[in-house]
């Protein structure tokens, strides 16, 4: 049998077809090597690999996966050095302010009242009526009669005075008679001589209040005769 004259150049296609398909195969085989991250840094991800899958690499750009190993560590020396200079131990004290000084200065040549502090804590306590008094005072409406009965209190091994001021109106609404009647226990009877209550053992509570210069006083709330 005899072929055609082109069949030699039939089999050398043929031929070279089948050599390029066989390094084409052998260079994606070498491609296909799986990458193995080095670094947590993107930039450094897949240098070993690389390096295995070309080892002239090394000859031609150096080592880059230990140039990437090396920038860690200048990375981490750098890390570790900014946490030395954060430390508690290295920080500086501010300066002391020398205007603070100076504005302290003159605060202590400012004068500033003094106000009145109560002499006793608010509670109750056990006293005797030392002494009742009528006055005269003056308020919107003209002049009118105050009554003051003088609570003398014991307290830490020393007296103190409480005043209780009020108008002298026997209505029963009134401040004065709601007064005399939880001294007396009962409501004070026509012609009632307020000087017989001097001497008088009364349990008091004791109060607060502010008047309008910003001294605190003493405030009698409450009054009752002592049964003991």
């Amino acid at each position: 049998m005899t072929f055609p004259n082109n069949y030699s150049n039939h089999r050398l296609f043929e031929n070279r077809t089948k050599k390029l398909k066989e390094l084409s195969a052998g260079q994606q085989k070498r491609r296909a090597v799986p990458i193995k991250p080095v670094s947590n840094d993107e930039n450094c991800e897949g240098v070993e690999t690389l390096m295995e899958a070309s080892p002239k690499a090394n000859e031609l750009f150096g080592n880059p996966g230990m140039a990437c190993n090396e920038e860690n560590k200048a990375y981490e020396k750098s890390g570790a050095e900014m946490i030395d200079e954060n430390d508690d131990e290295s920080v500086e004290e501010p300066a002391a302010d020398a205007g603070a000084e100076e504005d302290e200065e003159e605060d202590d040549l400012i004068f500033h009242p003094m106000h009145r502090q109560a002499a006793l804590p608010a509670g109750t306590y056990y006293a005797v009526i030392k002494e009742v008094t009528a006055e005269s005072r003056v308020g919107m409406y003209g002049t009118f009669k105050s009554i003051r009965i003088r609570f003398q209190i014991f307290h830490d091994e020393r007296q103190v005075v409480v005043n209780f001021l009020a108008q002298k109106d026997l209505k029963p609404s009134g401040k004065l008679f709601k007064m005399l009647k939880m001294i007396l226990g009962e409501a004070p009877s026509d012609g009632f001589n307020l000087r017989d209550l001097k001497g008088e053992k009364v349990v008091v509570e004791v109060g607060h209040r502010l008047d309008s210069n910003g001294d605190i006083w003493e405030e009698v709330l409450s009054a009752e005769k002592y049964s003991g």
